[in-house]
């Protein structure tokens, strides 16, 4: 074998935990299209709402009301706290809204709704805030 492909090949085995492969995993996934790197820059834009809940009772709740509405779990990450659907109706299958929830020190969940599609965001937030409303408390 040639010394620099062994030079390179311990370079790569040594060098990626050293470095961390947290840009490795991301790289995939946006490969694998299942990064919500997008969905997370388009928070900035979301339709944002604020319940007086459990995190995990809010999180099963939002995912019966998705589940109702006929949309599809594409990611489902209760450790990330978020939810991605796809399938919403007047937009392209794959068009993604991810649903991101935000625990905070006084009790409530901050619930973030958002999708580079501005109609698919809309659709997803109309589906799940008025469901939420009727169970939970909410602070805009």
């Amino acid at each position: 074998m040639y010394p620099w492909i062994s030079f390179l090949l311990s370079l790569l085995f040594w060098g990626a935990p050293l470095l961390g492969c947290a840009h490795l995993v991301e790289s995939s996934k946006t490969v694998w299209g299942s990064s919500t790197r997008a969905l997370e820059q388009a928070r900035t834009e979301a339709l944002k709402r604020s319940y007086r809940a459990d995190f995990g009772e809010c999180f099963d709740s939002v995912l019966a009301i998705v589940k109702e509405s006929g949309y599809t779990i594409f990611i489902q990450d209760r450790v990330q706290r978020h939810i991605v659907v796809i399938g919403i109706p007047g937009n392209v299958d794959t068009t993604e809204v991810g649903i991101f929830f935000d625990p905070q020190m006084d009790g409530k969940v901050k619930i973030d709704i958002s999708s580079l599609s501005s109609t698919a965001k809309a659709k997803v937030a109309e589906a799940i805030f008025p469901e939420l409303d009727k169970k939970f408390k909410s602070y805009d």
